[in-house]
């Protein structure tokens, strides 16, 4: 097998951000439904409510989403109508309390924002969401902070510089002391976190608030990403890598980062490593493993991942049609000329072998062409090519036999030096030219003639049959004879012995004109 890679677990962990080359387009993702992708793409425009990203993600409840909106903004006009204190840290609290008794029942670590409205089950990213949109409606200045495990929400940072732990009930809402902060600091400069040089130059409330609250803000939006990243996780986990893809894919679209874009690899190489293609799923994400050089895929992984998918689909289970749908899907998705070339050739090449052991020439020779046209030279395609090109014409008029290689050789340049189909082309001068000198033809049957006499003496290493020769030659001789030119009679013959020196039906005839 060509691509193998470790399996690799995850653990349900925010979305590290930082700005990354995004692997997909919108028009490349599937959504559930028609709601979610016009959700998606609406705040990829900055337009709508973010709080339909945050509910989408549950599509088969998508009945309930205007009733939980409803009630939503009912709490929120409730708090608007609140008698705000003079004290930030007052109101936040009050704030804090009020949407954590109506909605907020039990903390779990795998948790969507639906379950807030059905059940009250909320995690660290759904409970920052309904805490950073209220907030926002209200309001309130904040900032979404993330740690490599866990994501949180700051009241008014630049001042009061508020804490929101929303896995904590009891003690989730913290405002930072003087004490608190000198104290911090000190436990910093104890473990040589930092210089004693960097609390003095920059004192202690700048350093607690480089450690504390450093790193960039988190929006909305990306909230949403996290949100997708973590149902990915859950189906990665599950072993589904096809509904894990989709949902790394949608989260990368609102915010990529190093962190999604190796999840997406993940998924995409556990589900192809390991698969027999007998899913739908599997075939079409191979398209898209060439968006993965960075992660060191190699042109050869891919084509030989290809072949793989077609020993199965075509050879083991005699699947054309499952095999022509996935060259189609993966020569519309690639991104690579030179892939796609080696996939096009792999492809007619099999279905042209494949016909061609079953005698369907005619399948073979029209497969095998594309093929070659894919990998001009080849000389596997030459051979294939040139056989079911004389199974194919074996019973056709030797013309129209002949009007086609010409049309083949033509349009394929790197064919006309191949000395198999000159041969192939010469044999066919040569009983063109003898049947239309017997149907007294002579125009068409000297014209022939002239034209295998140029090709030899422009390639004098060309190959041809000299009892074919020898036949086509006296076909014309009789014919000349027969009208009472013996002097030309005479003359072909003996141009026919320069080709072919010892033929014996040449030098009968040149014996039976001369007496």
């Amino acid at each position: 097998m060509s691509v193998r890679f470790l399996f690799i677990f995850f653990v349900l962990l925010p979305l590290v951000v930082h700005s990354q080359e995004k692997y997909l387009s919108i028009d490349e993702i599937e959504f559930e439904t028609e709601i979610e992708q016009r959700t998606i793409e609406k705040l990829l425009k900055n337009e709508g409510e973010i709080i339909d990203g945050f509910l989408v993600i549950a599509p088969e409840d998508s009945a309930s989403f205007g009733k939980w909106e409803d009630f939503y903004a009912k709490e929120i006009d409730a708090l608007k109508q609140r008698k705000k204190p003079k004290k930030i840290e007052k109101d936040v609290k009050y704030i804090y309390d009020r949407l954590h008794e109506k909605f907020l029942r039990k903390y779990e670590t795998l948790a969507y924002f639906d379950q807030i409205f059905e059940n009250g089950v909320y995690n660290c990213v759904t409970a920052v969401a309904l805490y950073a949109m209220s907030f926002e409606e209200l309001g309130i200045p904040y900032s979404i902070k993330e740690t490599p495990t866990h994501v949180y929400i700051i009241a008014d940072p630049g001042n009061s510089q508020l804490l929101i732990e929303t896995t904590d009930p009891v003690s989730g809402f913290r405002s930072f002391t003087p004490g608190f902060r000198e104290n911090f600091v000190s436990q910093l400069a104890m473990q040589k976190l930092v210089d004693q040089s960097d609390i003095a130059s920059k004192g202690v409330y700048p350093v607690f608030d480089e450690f504390y609250f450093g790193g960039a803000d988190l929006t909305l939006k990306q909230l949403v990403a996290c949100q997708y990243y973590n149902l990915g996780i859950t189906y990665f986990n599950e072993k589904d890598y096809y509904e894990a893809w989709n949902a790394f894919s949608k989260a990368q679209l609102l915010h990529s980062s190093e962190q999604l874009n190796s999840s997406l690899f993940a998924s995409i190489v556990n589900a192809v490593s390991d698969s027999d293609y007998s899913d739908w799923n599997d075939i079409k994400l191979l398209p898209y493993l060439e968006r993965f050089k960075d992660f060191d895929i190699k042109n050869t992984n891919i084509v030989s991942e290809f072949q793989r998918m077609l020993n199965f689909v075509l050879v083991s289970n005699n699947d054309a049609e499952k095999a022509e749908k996935a060259y189609n899907l993966y020569v519309k998705n690639s991104v690579d000329k030179e892939i796609e070339l080696e996939i096009s050739y792999l492809y007619f090449y099999e279905r042209s072998r494949i016909a061609y052991n079953r005698a369907n020439y005619a399948e073979a020779f029209n497969f095998i062409i594309e093929a070659y046209k894919a990998k001009p030279g080849n000389p596997n395609a030459e051979s294939l090519l040139m056989e079911s090109f004389k199974m194919t014409y074996r019973n056709k008029a030797t013309n129209e036999a002949l009007g086609r290689l010409d049309t083949l050789m033509v349009n394929n340049p790197s064919l006309v030096k191949n000395n198999h189909l000159n041969t192939l082309r010469l044999n066919l001068y040569l009983t063109s030219m003898g049947e239309n000198f017997e149907s007294k033809n002579p125009t068409e049957g000297t014209s022939l003639m002239e034209l295998f006499e140029s090709t030899v003496s422009e390639n004098p290493n060309y190959i041809f049959n000299q009892n074919v020769l020898g036949d086509a030659y006296s076909k014309a001789a009789v014919y000349y004879f027969k009208k009472g030119y013996s002097t030309k009679a005479r003359s072909i013959i003996r141009a026919g012995l320069n080709y072919a020196p010892d033929n014996y039906q040449l030098k009968s005839r040149l014996m039976m004109i001369s007496n």
